[in-house]
């Protein structure tokens, strides 16, 4: 948000310069940056993507007559890791970073090769000036298991992962480049998490919109950023589970592409001009529990992803709506039946007591993103935005429902029109 609220009824769009998807994308990935003027990337990457990624990079920019250093991402996107990266870029005259890997390595990238940044934590906003290279972000995910690729937002935590704050950047990533080959191959809860952070895409832009609040450019939702939220909606009821069907096996089909497109830019432009609210902010105060958080089942084993507690958040914020039970009942199944939680032991939280529950209660209730939803206090209220009571007690019915109800066969597209938006569609 840049002080555009006071501008009046102002409705902005933002989005990524370039998005390059498909099977051997990277093999693309020379002459698209040469078509950006780019001499020397700095490649950011985790150990396990840096493996994945750099016999297709290293080859392929070399025969272009490129330069290219890496640096290995150190596991968590804090204020420190931002600052060593930019430096790392500086130092080495490189013109660009790309940010390969997940979200955190992402996230990490994007800071450090921008320039200005906006710390939307505070209130009001700051502005953060030459903070990072002020060099091209280039963004090659190769999972997706969030909508961070497409974004200009960067979201921070200490380096035990607990939430900060986030960022705010004047432009998108110059390109982002998508190989389908690399990311079917992955373990599927990467695509299953990613699928519940696009989840809450539909849900939180329609709020937006029914409160008049402002998306993340600090302006109101225009109806394409509404309608791509909806496509996001719609591509994940109808092909979720088959595309995870096929990720099992490593496979590329047509429903894996629908669903890495979904994930990625449908998710990721549909959040940023369509706006965040309550799943995003419930699961900002999950992680003030993560180190009680035990390792979930199933390939990686790791406590629980990013999306998978956004879809947690998404079903507490329906139930704050007061949205169709049906309909509730029938994105609960989806959740089940794709692999995404709907209790709190899904969340890696099986002992969960009234004073946890209380803590996460008060941590969403404090998060900006609350302020966005009906009910919300017209000014803080010892610093909370919402009634932390009803959040506790949403959260509560999340797991009561998610317990007592078995997953039925998932209806398509079942209560599509009780989430739509009058007068856009």
């Amino acid at each position: 948000m840049t002080g555009l609220q006071d501008a009046g009824p102002l409705r902005i769009m933002i989005a990524p310069s370039r998005y390059v998807q498909g099977p051997g994308a990277l093999s693309l990935l020379a002459p698209q940056l040469q078509n950006l003027g780019i001499k020397k990337p700095l490649c950011l990457a985790g150990p396990t993507a840096k493996k994945l990624t750099e016999g297709f990079i290293n080859p392929a920019l070399a025969e272009a007559g490129m330069g290219v250093e890496w640096t290995v991402f150190n596991r968590e996107c804090t204020w420190d890791e931002m600052a060593r990266v930019a430096e790392v870029c500086k130092s080495n005259e490189c013109d660009s970073i790309l940010s390969i890997g997940g979200g955190k390595s992402i996230d990490t990238g994007k800071a450090a090769a921008t320039d200005v940044a906006i710390d939307i934590g505070k209130v009001p906003a700051e502005r953060l000036e030459n903070f990072g290279a002020a060099v091209p972000k280039i963004v090659v995910p190769t999972i997706a298991a969030t909508d961070a690729p497409c974004s200009a937002l960067t979201v921070v935590y200490t380096p035990e992962h607990v939430y900060v704050t986030f960022l705010v950047y004047p432009t998108n990533p110059t390109m982002v480049v998508v190989d389908s080959s690399i990311i079917a191959k992955a373990p599927v809860r990467f695509l299953v998490s990613g699928m519940g952070d696009a989840l809450a895409t539909w849900f939180e832009a329609d709020m937006c919109f029914r409160t008049n609040a402002f998306n993340m450019p600090g302006a109101q939702p225009p109806m394409t950023a509404l309608a791509l939220a909806r496509l996001c909606y719609e591509a994940l009821r109808k092909y979720g589970i088959q595309a995870k069907l096929a990720c099992e096996r490593g496979v590329v089909t047509p429903a894996v592409e629908k669903i890495i497109e979904a994930n990625t830019l449908l998710s990721g432009i549909g959040f940023e001009s369509g706006g965040l609210s309550a799943a995003h902010g419930i699961h900002n105060g999950f992680t003030v529990l993560e180190h009680k958080m035990k390792e979930l089942p199933g390939p990686p084993k790791h406590i629980p992803y990013h999306g998978e507690l956004v879809a947690y958040g998404t079903l507490t914020e329906m139930v704050l709506e007061d949205r169709d039970p049906d309909f509730i009942k029938s994105v609960m199944d989806w959740c089940k039946m794709v692999g995404l939680p709907s209790t709190f032991k899904d969340c890696g939280l099986p002992g969960i007591t009234d004073n946890d529950i209380e803590a996460i209660a008060h941590a969403s209730a404090k998060d900006v993103l609350l302020s966005t939803m009906k009910r919300a206090f017209p000014e803080p209220v010892d610093g909370e935005f919402y009634p932390w009571e009803a959040v506790r007690d949403a959260l509560i019915a999340v797991d009561a429902m998610g317990e007592a109800w078995p997953a039925t066969q998932e209806p398509d597209l079942v209560g599509l029109k009780s989430v739509s938006t009058p007068g856009y569609y």
